[in-house]
C-alpha cells in the first residue's frame, strides 16, 4: 500500500500545483477577473500543501482505499498530463473568457478525484479519509463559486459539465 499511497499523493499534489498555475495563468489573461482567479490559484496551493503534510504519516491496510488509490493514480496522472498541456498552450494561444470558466468547472467537477467521491458517503476512519473529504468539499465549493461569478460575468455554465 506504500508505494501506491506515495505515487497517489505525489500525483495529487501535483494536480493541485498544476491546478494552482491554471488558474495563475487565467489571472494573467484576464486582468477583470484576476482577485477570483488569483483565490483559487492560492487556495489550490493550499491543497497541495495539505497533501503534503500527509508525507509518510498514513498507512492503510483498508482494501477500499487500496482499490481507490490504485484507480484514482491513473485517472489523475491523465488530468495531470492533460493539465500541463493546457498550462503551455494558454500563453501560445488566445482563450476566450467564458472558456477559462469551462475550463474551471471541468477541472473542479471532474479531474482525478471523481473516484474518490465514495469516501463522502462515510464517516472518515482516519487521517487520508479526513483530507480527502475536505479536499472533496473544496472542490465542490471551488464550483459553486465558478457557477456563481460566472453567472455574475453574464456566462452560463450549465451546459458545460
Amino acid at each position: 500500500m506504500t508505494e501506491n499511497y506515495n505515487r497517489l499523493i505525489a500525483a495529487s499534489i501535483e494536480l493541485e500545483q498544476n491546478a494552482s498555475r491554471l488558474y495563475a495563468g487565467f489571472a494573467h489573461a484576464f486582468a477583470d477577473d484576476r482577485p477570483f482567479w488569483n483565490k483559487l490559484c492560492e487556495e489550490e496551493r493550499n491543497h497541495a500543501d495539505l497533501l503534503h503534510t500527509l508525507g509518510e504519516d498514513f498507512i492503510s491496510e483498508d482494501p477500499l482505499l487500496e482499490n481507490l488509490f490504485t484507480e484514482s493514480l491513473s485517472s489523475i496522472a491523465a488530468s495531470n498530463d492533460s493539465l500541463k498541456s493546457l498550462i503551455a498552450s494558454i500563453g501560445e494561444t488566445p482563450l476566450e473568457r467564458h472558456r477559462a470558466f469551462e475550463i474551471a468547472l471541468s477541472l473542479e467537477t471532474g479531474t482525478g478525484e471523481k473516484h474518490l467521491h465514495i469516501l463522502s458517503a462515510r464517516a472518515p476512519s482516519n487521517t487520508m479519509e479526513e483530507v480527502i473529504q475536505t479536499l472533496l468539499d473544496a472542490d465542490r465549493k471551488h464550483a459553486e463559486r465558478i457557477r456563481a461569478y460566472a453567472k455574475r460575468c453574464g456566462f452560463d455554465l450549465s451546459s458545460a459539465e
